[in-house]
């Protein structure tokens, strides 16, 4: 549902921010303690892909599921459906920055919350979100003025993934997210 300089727009001005700042961040307590991954598996294994599939499909879920309620059920019509699922794409995949902590890390106390340029980064790319709405960029992100009820739909669509995530994460060992051991060479 989402227009090609609609996705352009979330690549290349309000994903980069939140990933530099990702960057900068500090590491967990503790991650200098933990064992080396094997020299020899892959720096992406096979649960990071399962996990990055996961993590997108719950994401493109939420938009398609917001789009089609709107169309469906809300009977908003098609340009505000497409604005709708546009926003809580953009801001899921914002507010999906914070399921990046460490499996079985605290949930308000950890290496992400306490990254002070997640938060910078936060701001800016809702202040750039914001400025979609200026004149001339609604007619080039093809945006509509929405009601009330979009804004409900934009909200609780974008939410679901990082409180889906959250309560995943909480639920996992801490040890999931540390490399296996492995024997030595």
């Amino acid at each position: 549902p989402l227009l090609p300089l609609q996705i352009l727009f979330i690549n290349l001005v309000l994903d980069v921010f939140p990933a530099l700042a990702l960057g900068v961040g500090e590491s967990p307590p503790g991650s200098m303690e933990r064992p080396p991954r094997d020299p020899k598996e892959p720096i992406l294994t096979r649960r990071h892909w399962i996990a990055t599939a996961l993590w997108g499909l719950l994401i493109g879920v939420a938009a398609t599921t917001t789009f089609f309620a709107a169309l469906g059920p809300l009977a908003l019509g098609q340009e505000q459906a497409v604005s709708i699922a546009f926003l809580t794409f953009a801001l899921a995949r914002l507010w999906h920055v914070f399921n990046m902590r460490d499996a079985g890390s605290p949930l308000f106390n950890n290496e992400v919350v306490q990254n002070r340029w997640i938060w910078y980064a936060i701001a800016l790319c809702l202040g750039l979100l914001a400025a979609t709405w200026l004149p001339g960029m609604t007619t080039i992100l093809g945006l509509v003025t929405l009601d009330p009820i979009g804004w409900v739909l934009i909200v609780t669509g974008s939410l679901v993934p990082v409180l889906v995530g959250q309560l995943v994460l909480s639920l996992m060992p801490a040890a999931a997210s540390q490399p296996a051991e492995y024997p030595a060479q």
